[in-house]
Order: C-alpha cells, then sequence, then structure tokens
C-alpha cells in the first residue's frame, strides 16, 4: 500500500465511525442541556466552510413539533431581530474562523446568549474569558471531517428544546451504522459507481430543499476532498432557470439526491429532468435511499456524499486531507478576526 492509498483508506474509516462522532458529540452536548436554555424563542448557528455544515444539518434535524425558528447563519453579522431571546451557538473547529467569531461578538452586542463548538483557538479564548460555555471536540482533524461530532454536540445542546429528540436523533444514527455496512470495503461499492462517472465532468447536484444540507455537502466534499468542480441547484427553484442552461449536457454529471418524503410535483420534476438529460448524452444518477425517519435519511445522505468524494479523491490520485489554495487566503481572512 503505497502513501496515497493510505490517506484515502483513512479518510475512509473517518467516514465509516461517523456514528460514533455523532454519540460521542451528543453525549458532550448534552451536558450544556437544561433549564438555563428557557426562555429562548430562536436559535442561530453560526459557522462557515466545514463548521458551518454543521448549522445546515441540524437545522435539517429538528422534528415538525418544534416551534422554535433554528436559522444557520454563514457570515460575519447576525440578523437584525438577533436580542435577548436568542441562542447562539458558534461553531468553529479552529476556533479562529474570522467571520464566525466576527458574528459572535455581534450577537453578544445585541443581548444574545452565545454558546461555542471548538476545538480551541480564539473563539475559545474568547468566551471563556467573558465566562461563556464551549464545548470542545476532538483536536486533530481537518474541520470537514469533524462534522458528525460537532452536529451531535450542537444537537445535545439543543436537545433540550421541542423538536430535538435524543430518541430520534440516536435512531436515526443506528440506521446509518446499519446503511455504513454495506461499505466496510473501499472499492466495489455504490460510491464508487456514482464517483467513478465524475472525473472529466463538471458536476451539479440537483435536490429538493429536504435534502438542501446533503446536497451542499456533496458539492463541498467534491470541492475539498477531490479538488473538482461542482454546483448545486435546488427544486422548485431549478425548474425554472437551470434546466434553460442544459445545451451541452455530455459535459456535466449530474446527481440527483432524492428523499421518500419529497412531494410529488418534485418527483415528477425529477423524472422529467432524467429522461431529458439521459437523451442528451449526459451522466445521471438518481439517488434514493429507504430510510424510516427524514433525520436518518439526512444522515445517510451526507454519508454517501461523503464517501463518493472520497472514491473520487482516489480515482483522481489527490489528497483527500491537503488544502492547496483555501491556505493562501486564510491570513487575509483572519486579519479580520476581533
Amino acid at each position: 500500500m503505497d502513501w496515497m492509498d493510505e490517506l484515502i483508506g483513512k479518510a475512509w474509516r473517518y467516514v465509516l465511525s461517523s456514528p460514533e462522532m455523532y454519540r460521542r458529540g451528543l453525549e458532550n452536548g448534552l451536558r450544556l442541556a437544561g433549564p438555563w436554555a428557557e426562555g429562548f424563542r430562536k436559535v442561530l448557528i453560526l459557522g462557515v466552510g466545514g463548521s458551518g455544515m454543521v448549522g445546515d444539518i441540524v437545522a435539517s434535524l429538528r422534528q415538525p413539533e418544534g416551534v422554535l425558528t433554528v436559522q444557520y447563519v454563514k457570515d460575519a453579522k447576525t440578523p437584525a431581530s438577533t436580542g435577548p431571546d436568542t441562542l447562539t451557538v458558534a461553531v468553529s473547529y479552529s476556533g479562529n474562523t474570522a467571520e464566525t467569531l466576527q458574528a459572535a461578538v455581534d450577537a453578544l452586542s445585541k443581548g444574545a446568549t452565545v454558546v461555542g463548538v471548538s476545538s480551541g483557538g480564539r473563539l475559545t479564548s474568547f468566551l471563556q474569558s467573558r465566562g461563556l460555555r464551549v464545548v470542545g471536540v476532538s483536536e486533530g482533524l481537518e474541520p470537514r471531517y469533524a462534522v458528525p461530532e460537532m452536529v451531535g454536540v450542537v444537537y445535545g445542546i439543543l436537545s433540550a428544546f421541542q423538536g430535538f429528540s435524543q430518541e430520534v436523533f440516536l435512531e436515526a444514527v443506528d440506521d446509518l451504522e446499519d446503511f455504513l455496512g454495506l461499505f466496510r470495503e473501499f472499492g466495489d461499492n455504490y460510491a464508487m459507481q456514482i464517483a467513478s462517472t465524475l472525473p472529466d465532468r463538471t458536476v451539479v447536484v440537483l435536490s429538493s430543499e429536504i435534502l438542501r444540507p446533503a446536497a451542499h455537502r456533496l458539492k463541498t466534499q467534491l470541492n475539498e476532498n477531490a479538488k473538482h468542480r461542482a454546483y448545486t441547484a435546488f427544486l422548485p427553484e431549478a425548474c425554472h432557470n437551470e434546466v434553460e442552461t442544459w445545451s451541452d449536457t455530455e459535459r456535466f454529471a449530474y446527481v440527483m439526491q432524492r428523499s421518500v418524503y419529497e412531494l410529488a410535483v418534485h418527483a415528477d420534476a425529477f423524472a422529467w429532468m432524467k429522461s431529458y438529460l439521459v437523451d442528451r448524452g449526459a451522466v445521471c444518477h438518481d439517488v434514493l435511499i429507504e430510510s424510516r425517519t427524514r433525520a436518518s435519511e439526512v444522515l445517510k445522505h451526507v454519508a454517501l456524499s461523503d464517501m463518493v468524494s472520497v472514491c473520487l479523491a482516489g480515482l483522481k490520485k489527490v489528497d483527500p486531507f491537503k488544502l492547496s489554495i483555501i491556505p493562501l487566503l486564510r491570513p487575509v481572512l483572519r486579519r479580520h478576526l476581533p
């Protein structure tokens, strides 16, 4: 086994260990759940990049009976409505994400309560110096590989609120673990079947809003792990603009992330899209994963997105951990750390 095979194998094992990471994060997050959370009417989850995926996923896991407004913020400022009734969860794996720290400062200036999720850095020291809570996560990972643990932490924190049931979350994680049992060996599996059609094509991920976090995850993981160009488009909006660009479809691969809970109008639109694209020489994958709950469906699609990106990295012989261009930009952004 050469060094590249070792890196691909390591990345694959991280994905397979995601159920354990979700559970560990939940356990740590639950230590912050409790009576202190009473009185909040809305939650903001701050974060960008890999850490920003946490808000996407957690917001999608809220059960329908939840009345709390949950919003993810991927910017340096919080909404004007932020105030004393707002619980703000600032997620930055490194703790040195300028936009997230700026947004946390902005939330505090508006009277919101802020808690942190981080492995250290400026965010941790800033919040702790003000007597505010921070939940630590495992160190030594690239932020995108730490997403399951950070999702578990944030979900645990929010379990004090209606709509964030520990039982529902753990059932979804158990379902994910069973699903990942189909992918124990890297190579001849569904993720590799998808990845093998992607190397020479730009990827367009099509999804309904139900699976928005999974679609965004596939896009960003293809970008970072496989160094591959990918974009997202969402129904119903894509039906009214994206499809008008489909004139040179043989240059693209379309991954349709389908939900067993999608609306009939979206199911019909996906069927038409697939027929149109295939007839014009496009690669088109219709990805539907049977799931007992919406929560388990989201987690399964997120994991499959991770596996496809690792498979593609292996096919392209690129390092699924090392980043080359993003680090060039980071010093510019960090000049704006508070």
